[in-house]
């Protein structure tokens, strides 16, 4: 389909609402507010760390086991039995859990439920040992903040921080406790800051591997990655999904009568354009210089083209179309039952040549 077809056609393609803090054709999130940050802080139970916990856990338990090893040994010939007795539990049950982790079966003990033995021990160290047995409650808060979800942790530390402290002031004293806990608080929020930072950082870095630079329209790859899942779908479940291949006409006349500049233009003004009369549900790409893919869920050919000759209209009337001419070829696929990803692609790429 191209800019002589002319059928007219009623209007199925409407603005959508954008997810809040996306600008329309933009990929950047507006600068987090301060209850948007406790939010995240109190609630979210996902971080940067989450995809990496079980390699992050199996070490950490690995290394925790080995270093605590020796006092359970030191505690028994002092005799403080019940001291040896409770250190001596916890390395089993994290042994146990690394044994079962490192054979990639589930962990036997819920890693939330292997902090009571530790807040155990963590108890009885305090009541024998003062407050040389409270210091042990900093690498048990970061171990809580590395091998649990972010949600689970904040819990977690939280009861942990105020068992702990009431401990050490019955046993130490309240001026010591006082202290105890805003040192150990302080630990706790320094640490949700970085993991607030790394998850930002995280989620800017998917975005720049997912989206085009210059158009913040999703890349090639993730165009494959959309194909193939689709495809396999479709074995199971067919649905009439459909792509429009989309190429700017005469674009190379565009750059060198107008400059790159202009031709730039012309480009983040197009899947803007697109992007805010899509559907949620439907998914832009960059696949080449000026080449796009539409994938529209859920949509016959017919459908799809009924919005091609929308989205031809709306580009050639629009104000970067009315300044500077132009106008979009569009060829359109469904996907057929059994073809691959590569076959779907080049049946839209010779409807549209």
């Amino acid at each position: 389909m191209n800019r002589q077809d002319n059928a007219s056609v009623a209007p199925i393609l409407a603005p959508q609402e954008l997810p809040a803090g996306v600008a329309p054709g933009s990929g950047e999130n507006a600068p987090m507010s301060l209850l948007s940050r406790l939010q995240n802080f109190a609630l979210d139970g996902d971080d940067a760390l989450t995809e990496y916990r079980i390699r992050i856990t199996l070490p950490m338990m690995l290394v925790a086991a080995i270093l605590l090893l020796p006092f359970p040994i030191i505690n028994y010939l002092a005799g403080r039995y019940l001291v040896a007795g409770a250190t001596g539990l916890v390395i089993v049950t994290v042994a146990w859990n690394v044994f079962k982790l490192h054979r990639g079966q589930p962990a036997t003990i819920p890693l939330p439920m292997l902090l009571v033995p530790v807040a155990f021990a963590m108890a009885v160290a305090i009541e024998a040992k003062g407050m040389f047995g409270a210091l042990w409650a900093y690498p048990v808060i970061l171990f809580c903040y590395f091998v649990l979800s972010r949600r689970k942790a904040l819990i977690c530390g939280s009861l942990f921080l105020l068992g702990a402290t009431a401990m050490v002031a019955q046993y130490v004293g309240v001026d010591v406790a006082v202290r105890f806990f805003f040192t150990l608080f302080m630990t706790m929020l320094m640490i949700n800051i970085v993991l607030n930072v790394m998850t930002e950082l995280h989620v800017k870095l998917a975005q720049q591997a997912s989206t085009d630079p210059l158009t913040d329209a999703l890349n090639r790859r993730q165009m494959d990655i959309a194909l193939g899942e689709l495809v396999k779908r479709a074995r199971g479940r067919p649905v009439p999904t459909s792509i429009l291949l989309i190429d700017i006409d005469n674009f190379k006349q565009i750059n060198d009568q107008h400059g790159h500049g202009a031709g730039d233009a012309v480009l983040i003004g197009l899947v803007k354009l697109i992007t805010t009369r899509k559907r949620t549900v439907d998914s832009l790409y960059r696949i080449g210089g000026d080449e796009f893919l539409l994938l529209l869920q859920e949509t016959s050919a017919a459908a799809a083209s009924n919005v091609a000759e929308q989205l031809r209209a709306l580009i050639e009337d629009s104000p970067f179309g009315r300044d500077l001419p132009v106008t979009i070829s569009i060829g359109i696929t469904e996907c057929a039952t059994g073809c691959t990803p590569e076959q779907w692609l080049k049946a839209a790429d010779e409807a549209l040549y």
